[in-house]
């Protein structure tokens, strides 16, 4: 998978990103900042399933602004148990406008990359939620149970779990800034209609 991520990265930015994201190493320290800015957004964007792009950058902005990791928001297909769950769908391919703003409709699937290990803020949200595949809310229950938020490993394990991931695109920083800003529309409308906010 180093091949391609190194030449969709390059794609989006230049050969030197690419080598540092994948030469990077993460330490302990450097994990548990990824962890606290992953909780960082599951606490403040909306219970929503199907946000991973929006998530996944929310999450990539607060490890680039607040230090100096390489990460990426990664967008392409999952497959669970050899089932192409997400971004089967022709429009998943289709990224124009796909990663401006709010788009809660694209078929793909968006997590981000931090070394060798592949991160997922909104999984469970979808796999807990009532619009969830079977597939995906069984696997979840039987790999993880209920009541996760997060999850943070290497690739080749969550393909172990059964849980494939096909990157096929590297949001760009404009995109990211653009999903950010959607993010922060929604995060901002949650308050203004939560009961008891101009309280």
């Amino acid at each position: 998978m180093n091949a391609i991520l190194s030449r969709l990265i390059t794609e989006s930015y230049d050969a030197v990103e690419a080598e540092s994201a994948l030469s990077f190493q993460p330490t302990d320290s450097a994990l548990q900042k990824l962890l606290e800015a992953g909780k960082a957004v599951l606490s403040s964007f909306p219970y929503k399933p199907g946000a991973c792009t929006l998530m996944s950058a929310m999450w990539t902005a607060l490890i680039r602004d607040n230090t100096e990791y390489p990460i990426h928001a990664v967008a392409g297909s999952l497959f669970i148990d050899g089932h192409h769950l997400f971004g089967s769908d022709s429009t998943a391919n289709q990224r124009k406008g796909a990663f401006k703003g709010i788009n809660l409709d694209w078929d793909g699937h968006c997590w981000i990359i931090f070394g060798n290990l592949i991160g997922d803020v909104s999984l469970f949200r979808t796999a807990y939620s009532n619009a969830s595949p079977r597939v995906l809310k069984e696997k979840v229950l039987s790999v993880f149970g209920e009541g996760r938020g997060l999850f943070v490993m290497p690739a080749d394990t969550t393909t172990k779990r059964g849980i494939r991931y096909e990157p096929k695109y590297v949001l760009t920083d404009d995109e990211i800034t653009g999903l950010c800003n959607g993010a922060l529309s929604m995060i901002e409308n949650q308050l203004v209609n939560f009961p008891g906010a101009d309280d």
